[in-house]
This record gives structure tokens, C-alpha cells and sequence, in this order.
């Protein structure tokens, strides 16, 4: 059979690379005159025969030893994996048993909210309705949760699971946040046992309380829309910036209270954390959590002006 005559090739009838070309290959090479032909039809045979790849390995894939197990174990199995929201979908293709049994396996999305999912995956409309599929495979197990930003895009979600939150640790950015977490929180979290709120940068709260007008802060504070004694029956560990906490009603199960300074910016920039607990005002707050069994604080040093 004659070579294939590919414009400006350095393939020769003993090239490796040509001996290796399929005849049915080297006979559609003979047909093309223009390098530009050439290219696209390597980009289309590359795809035809990374599909193929792709199918060969599902096949290997599903007759290796592991998928000789009953499906209950495979789902045990998945159970436990360590995922990140990165490299889960990995194991979704890596043939069809293993993503028919993960998608019926609900520990496997509970493990996999547990790890941070924050502003580079819930940055788009379509990623935040993904979120929200991740939470409906979860069943009736309870979830915990790691947030960086976008709680007003997620409140809308987590709300029609909140009697399933036991744990979360969320980042917060900017002034709507606060807000969105402060009327999830209005509506109860019947099973939260943990929860922490973290600033996204040094001192977040205090740079947007500075342009928060005085009959705007309520809005901004966490707890304080009334709520009945069972909403909270379960929250034994809060941490939080001190200047967001204003329970409004007891929660009695909590017992490890951790505030965080956050005084730059705001009128009381120059009152030390320790002053402010000795104050009426905060006093009259840890009232409302009578079985506290350990307060920490942390009061950042006051820098004298030269």
C-alpha cells in the first residue's frame, strides 16, 4: 500500500508513527492534500478514539474485583471515601455501577458538604442549583455543613433542610450575609449542635458596621428575632464575633461560648473587649444562656495613637 502522502509530514513508510496507523486511517490520509484537512481530521479521529478509551475503561472498570462485591458493601465503601468537591465527580466516572450505587448512597454527599464549598464553586447560578441537588441526596441523614460566602444565594436552599443542619461553619463577607444568616436563624435550627461564624477578612464586621446607621445594627445581629426554646434545643458550641450575638430569647444547651473581638470601626472602638464584659449590656446577654459551662474571648490589644 502506498504511504500516505501528509503535506509537510516527515512520516515514511518505516516511520514508527505510520506503521502504527490503522489502514483505514492511512487511506483517508491519502485523500487529504491540505494540512488545514489534516488537522481537523486528527482533532475528530482523537475524539472518536478518546471515546472508545473511555468506554474500554468503564468496561475494565466494572469487571474489576472490587464491583464483585454485593452493592451493600460498595456503599458501605463509599461511605467513608474522603472527598473534595473537586475530584468527587471522579468517582461518579468511573463506570456505571459505581454511579448508579453513589447516587443512592446518601453518606457519600453528607462527607462531601462537610468539606469547605466556597466562592470559586458557588460563584455561578448553575454551581449554587447543584448545591442544592448535593443537599436532596442526603435523604433524611443530618447534615454539616462548611460555607465560604454566598449565604443569600443559599438560604434559599438550606432552608427546606433545616431541621437536618447539626453542624456549620460559615464564612461571612459582606452585610447581606449577616442578614441572610440572621432570618435563617429566626426560623430555628431544631437540630444544630455547632455552629461558627467566621469573618471573611481580618475585620470584616467592623468595616461595614462603621457605615451601618444605629437603627440598622438590630438587622445585623444573630439570635435576635424571638424564637421558641425548642429552636435551638440542641446548640451546645457557638462561635462568633461578639458585636453579631444578641439573643432575644434562652438557649439553655449551650454550653461553650467562644466570642471573637471585632471593635475597629465601630463606636465603641476604643472600649476593650474585657470593659464590655464587665458591662450590663453583655452580662445581661450571657443571662440568656443560663448552663454556659466555658466563655472564651479573644481582646485584641488596644494600640495607643503616637
Amino acid at each position: 500500500m502506498q504511504s500516505p502522502n501528509i503535506p509537510g509530514s516527515l512520516f515514511s513508510e518505516n516511520d514508527d508513527c505510520s506503521r502504527r496507523l490503522d489502514p483505514e486511517d492511512k487511506m483517508a490520509l491519502t485523500r487529504l492534500r491540505d494540512p488545514a484537512l489534516v488537522r481537523a481530521w486528527y482533532l475528530a479521529r482523537s475524539d472518536e478514539y478518546a471515546a472508545r478509551i473511555r468506554a474500554l475503561a468503564s468496561i475494565y472498570n466494572a469487571a474489576v474485583p472490587i464491583n464483585l462485591l454485593p452493592p451493600e458493601v460498595l456503599m458501605m465503601v463509599f461511605s467513608y471515601l474522603s472527598l473534595r468537591i473537586r475530584t468527587f465527580v471522579r468517582y461518579l466516572l468511573v463506570c456505571r455501577t459505581w454511579t448508579a450505587l453513589i447516587l443512592r448512597t446518601h453518606p457519600f454527599w453528607v462527607n462531601l458538604l462537610r468539606n469547605a464549598i466556597g466562592l470559586d464553586i458557588l460563584g455561578n447560578k448553575a454551581s449554587r442549583a447543584q448545591y442544592g441537588s448535593f443537599l436532596s441526596r442526603t435523604g433524611a441523614l443530618s447534615v454539616k455543613l462548611s460555607t465560604d460566602g454566598y449565604v443569600a444565594e443559599l438560604a434559599p436552599l438550606l432552608a427546606g433542610h433545616a431541621r437536618r443542619i447539626a453542624c456549620w461553619n460559615s464564612c461571612l463577607y459582606t452585610p447581606e450575609e449577616v442578614v441572610s444568616l440572621s432570618e435563617l436563624l429566626a426560623g430555628g435550627l431544631p437540630t444544630l449542635q455547632k455552629l461558627i461564624v467566621r469573618d471573611a477578612y481580618d475585620d470584616p464586621f467592623c468595616r461595614f458596621r462603621g457605615d451601618v446607621q444605629e437603627d440598622q445594627l438590630p438587622s445585623f445581629l444573630l439570635f435576635s428575632h424571638p424564637f421558641d426554646p425548642h429552636a435551638f434545643a440542641h446548640l451546645r458550641f457557638l462561635c462568633l464575633p461578639w458585636n453579631l450575638f444578641a439573643p432575644s430569647s434562652t438557649l439553655s444547651a449551650l454550653a461553650v461560648l467562644k466570642l471573637k473581638d471585632s471593635f475597629k470601626g465601630v463606636p465603641e472602638a476604643n472600649v476593650p473587649m474585657a470593659h464590655k464584659l464587665r458591662t450590663g449590656t453583655v452580662l445581661l446577654t450571657l443571662s440568656r444562656c443560663p448552663n454556659l459551662v466555658r466563655l472564651h474571648y479573644h481582646d485584641r490589644p488596644r494600640h495607643n495613637s503616637a
